[in-house]
């Protein structure tokens, strides 16, 4: 049987040598040089991206993740030709050998079990009275016969197929474990290295060094390992088919079992490799997320510091300068003049021409304009979207670990990295921007309200010295009122000047510590164990938000149920009124006089006042014009992506004219300056304005030079040749309800657009706009939608895009909300039992519900309402009354010659005095005296000669067309 081992160790033995050693080797040289090659490549990132945000982008895309995903490999797969040729030598061992057992066989030895031990005395019994013959026979024998032990048949093929393809793997399984530690130390090296920017980075050399030491003490540790198995194996065989170890633990179906199972070992000591690998990648990418996000907040703080130090010296401090050489010039004259009267009256003119209607209005229009307001609110939307960004899933391992041992996939726990930054890191960093925010805006309101009075303070004193001095005629003393007014003018000056700017340096510095503490605490995050401690936190946080959940929802169902029913009940009383009130009109005493309520006005000119008396900043941020701030822009996905897929096909060659339909003051012209400014149109786009006119032959001479940019005169043929000969290109056309008017011959501007876009949709990106009322008008009277292969209606905002478009906005602001309840919701006990939280957001959604049900898609009277809503404004919040619905009433009794005015300008989108004599087939004179009477009421408002419906009727005198069916 010896012989047979030892052959079959030989041959093992230079199998290993050649075969085994080999596949160990080409592993650990493909492990080096993926290493080489990313190092390389992380190098060459350094030498051509410039900025820390690019270099991390970059090396966050040349990362590999898939190479580690996949699952442990087998040991035949990863010593194939090994296992092939192992094979082949185990079919050459006889199955079964016979030999004699030992002696230890039959005594008791140290290592026996006690149940062994219990049963070899009647083993060796047994054996002695077999062997008895055998001695009663060498007494008469002159030669004697030795002692003959037991034979015992040895399974060799199936004890050697277990031994070396099972037990051999499990024991050279452990080896691979000191390469790969080696492998993930110089991971971690280039990790930290390229993280933070460092170079020269870690150098491959080290690793090859490493590896080299190791392949070269590889060999004897495998064939050590293969002696421990030859050794257990000898030993096995002397045992097998004795008391001592069953024959059976060698049959066919156990050696299979035991090779499965240290396939099974050696897969997961594969696979838990792979799992060190790409956990280290992992942390390695989330770094790469967390360094890119400090690099991104430390470039927003570098561009606000610039915006705002340009915004201070460019523009600020010039105006300012402006003031102070006025007041150094006035006062030079009034030292050298010998006319002090003249001279008082020409600086006071001066003063009131350039200072109180040019500089001063400039100078506060500056300071509240959004480009200064918004400038903390921009750093902060930067942040914003950069941690929006933060969209995948981090994998760590639950404990710590260094990675220098294989890590089991039960110990992989997965979490979103953008939860870790919005738990803590998030709210913390946003709540102290709010706070700069305003502290900011309420020092930069008391600093307009300053810079707005400097030109009153000096008139005033102006004028209070040429009083003095045409009525007592003292010359002194109303020299001396001129210059002490000149020097307290100069003062403020100053003061404003060194107020504002120790604002800028102030803000910028509370800014510098705001975003260096949020960098300090993403840099926290890189050290994994601070993941896995906020990973609790955040578990523990989520048990109890999702208990608060609950208990706010149900509290909810039940004040929406009560709220539902409550408006039906109110419903049906007021369908039950309106019945009486037209049974009323049937008759002569108790009907409705045709008049418009006085209280209409009184309601404009109130709501006036309130919006002036709101600050400057909040006022100027709800300004109902159209953004050119496109980070207050909200929502309008679903458009976007249809006007994106109208391009595409148009860039394929197909058809792909668009027509965009809106309510008036529902955004479109934001809409168009937020496509201009973010699509991505390959195509110079050529934008203009539809203006109206009567004379349509002008008008539309006009367009055609507009269309090509031109100066001279030109003909439809023309335009049309040059549009389809030139090159491809994108025209944008707004408002093009103003190409016609509601009579005969008015449509031929309209018609003539209309086929010219038609003959060269092929060539020209044709995109126009047109609000809603006009659209449809034009579907049943030129059928324009067969025009336009995409035709596209800006859908009304959800109540959600609606209380995003206020938020932000009062983000900007720096101001806090704060919901003032009804006097019968503070006497409700259910509401009562709300918390303070619980009730604002009650309020929130029952504020918005109702805004978004009156303003319908109109955003402008949604904000202007928001506005009206305001009750004051404190040092740090605002309060909002609930959204009380303006009487409009009395539109429901209009006579059918104001109702069919407004129609007319509905459809139309305002008329002169002139287009609406003509459309209505009035009279000027009437035309006038109509319109007059319409603005005094309040129905109307006047934009330079045009005549509009005024924003806060808007919706009310939609729904009576809509009543009466003159308009869908």
């Amino acid at each position: 049987m010896y012989q047979h081992i030892d052959s079959l160790k030989e041959k093992t033995a230079d199998l290993i040598s050649k075969e085994l050693y080999n596949s160990y080797k080409a592993e650990i040289r493909e492990q080096y040089l993926r290493f080489e090659k990313l190092r390389n490549q992380i190098d060459g990132i350094f030498a051509t991206e410039k900025t820390p945000a690019k270099i991390a982008e970059a090396i966050h895309g040349i990362l590999e993740y898939s190479v580690y995903e996949e699952e442990g490999k087998d040991f035949e797969l990863f010593a194939e030709s090994f296992n092939t040729h192992l094979k082949e030598i185990l079919d050459q061992v006889p199955e079964f050998i016979v030999m004699e057992q030992k002696p230890e066989r039959f005594a008791k030895q140290p290592g026996d079990s006690f149940l062994i031990k219990i049963r070899k005395p009647f083993k060796n019994v047994a054996f002695g009275m077999s062997d008895s013959p055998r001695k009663i026979a060498n007494v008469f024998r002159k030669s004697k016969k030795g002692k003959t032990y037991w034979k015992h048949e040895v399974p060799l093929k199936g004890l050697a197929e277990k031994h070396l393809r099972a037990e051999f793997v499990e024991r050279i399984t452990p080896l691979r474990s000191e390469y790969f530690a080696e492998l993930t130390k110089a991971y971690t090296e280039l990790l930290i290295d390229s993280v933070d920017q460092k170079i020269p980075l870690f150098d491959p050399k080290t690793l090859q060094k490493e590896f080299t030491k190791t392949r070269n003490h590889l060999k004897k540790d495998l064939l050590d390992k293969l002696d421990q198995t030859f050794s257990a194996l000898s030993k096995e065989a002397e045992l097998v088919g004795t008391l001592e170890l069953k024959a059976s633990n060698f049959s066919a179906s156990e050696v299979s079992e035991a090779v499965e199972e240290s396939n099974t070992k050696w897969r997961k000591e594969y696979k838990g490799w792979n799992n060190s690998l790409l956990l280290l990648h992992e942390e390695w990418r989330s770094d790469l997320e967390l360094r890119k996000l400090t690099d991104q907040s430390k470039e927003a703080l570098d561009t606000y510091q610039e915006s705002q130090s340009k915004t201070f010296e460019q523009t600020i401090s010039p105006d300012l300068n402006v003031i102070l050489d006025f007041i150094s010039e006035s006062r030079e004259l009034l030292d050298k003049t010998e006319d002090l009267s003249q001279s008082l009256k020409k600086t006071n003119y001066k003063a009131q021409k350039s200072l109180d209607e040019s500089t001063i209005p400039a100078l506060v229009e500056k300071l509240s304009s959004k480009n200064t307001i918004n400038a903390v609110a921009r750093l902060e939307n930067t942040i914003t979207q950069g941690l929006k960004s933060m969209s995948f899933d981090l994998r760590l391992c639950k404990t710590a670990t260094q990675y220098q041992k294989p890590i089991p996939s039960s110990d992989i726990t997965t979490i979103p990295l953008y939860e870790l930054l919005e738990f803590e890191i998030a709210p913390a960093l946003f709540r102290e921007l709010d706070r700069i925010k305003g502290s900011f805006l309420s020092q930069l309101n008391k600093q307009i309200t300053l810079s707005g009075d400097l030109d009153h303070m000096i008139t005033f004193g102006l004028s209070t010295a040429i009083q003095q001095l045409e009525e007592h005629q003292n010359a002194e003393s109303a020299n001396r009122v001129s210059m002490e007014t000149l020097q307290r003018a100069e003062d403020r000056v100053n003061e404003i000047k060194q107020a504002l700017s120790n604002l800028f340096i102030d803000t910028q510095a509370s800014l510098t510590n705001a975003v260096n503490k949020y960098n300090d605490e993403l840099e926290a995050l890189m050290v994994n164990e601070n993941i896995r401690e906020m990973r609790i936190r955040i578990a523990k946080a989520k048990t109890i938000q999702q208990t608060k959940a609950y208990r706010t929802e149900l509290k909810s169902k039940a004040a929406t149920y009560f709220d539902e029913s409550k408006a039906y009940v109110t419903k049906r009383l007021k369908e039950a009124n309106n019945f009486l009130s037209s049974f009323r009109q049937r008759f002569i005493l108790t009907s409705k006089k045709d008049t418009a309520s006085r209280a209409v006005s009184d309601f404009l000119a109130s709501a006036e006042e309130r919006i002036d008396a709101l600050p400057v900043i909040y006022r100027n941020l709800y300004k109902t014009e159209p953004l050119t701030d496109l980070e207050l822009f909200v929502g309008r996905k679903a458009e976007l992506e249809q006007l994106s897929t109208a391009y595409t096909r148009w860039v394929e060659g197909k058809m792909g004219s668009v027509i965009l339909y809106s309510e008036k003051w529902s955004g479109m012209t934001s809409f168009m300056n937020y496509v201009q400014n973010t699509s991505t149109f390959k195509h110079p786009i050529t934008r203009f304005k539809c203006q109206t006119a009567v004379d349509n032959q002008t008008q539309f001479d006009e367009i055609l030079k507009k269309i090509i940019s031109s100066e001279e005169p030109t003909t439809y043929e023309e335009v049309q040749n040059k549009l389809l000969n030139g090159p491809k290109r994108i025209i944008l056309l707004e408002d093009i309800q103003n190409l016609y008017l509601r009579k005969p011959g008015g449509f031929t501007v309209i018609k003539a657009l209309l086929t010219l876009i038609s003959n060269t949709a092929q060539h020209v990106f044709w995109m126009t706009t047109c609000t809603v009322y006009t659209f449809e008008f034009f579907k049943k009277t030129l059928h324009i939608h067969e025009i336009f292969s995409y035709p596209i209606g800006l859908k009304n905002p959800s109540e959600e895009d609606l209380n995003q478009i206020v938020q932000k906005r009062n983000r900007i602001s720096g101001y806090k909300i704060y919901f003032e309840p009804e006097v019968s919701k503070l006497e409700s006990k259910r509401f009562a039992k709300l918390s303070e939280e619980e009730q604002q957001e009650f309020l929130r959604r029952r504020f918005f519900k109702n805004l978004i049900d009156f303003s319908e898609s109109n955003i402008t009277m949604a904000l202007m309402f928001w506005l009206l809503s305001t009750k004051s404004v404190d040092q740090d919040r605002i309060v909002i009354n609930s959204f009380q619905k303006p009487d409009l009433s009395f539109l429901e009794i209009l006579n059918l010659e104001k109702t069919q005015a407004l129609h007319a300008l509905i459809l139309h989108d305002g008329l002169t005095v002139e287009q609406f004599s003509e459309v209505m087939r009035k009279k000027i004179q009437a035309s006038y005296l109509l319109l007059s009477m319409m603005l005094e009421d309040g129905i109307l408002v006047k934009k330079g000669n045009q005549y509009l419906v005024n924003t806060l009727v808007y919706r009310s005198v939609i729904s009576l067309l809509k009543a009466k069916n003159l308009i869908h």
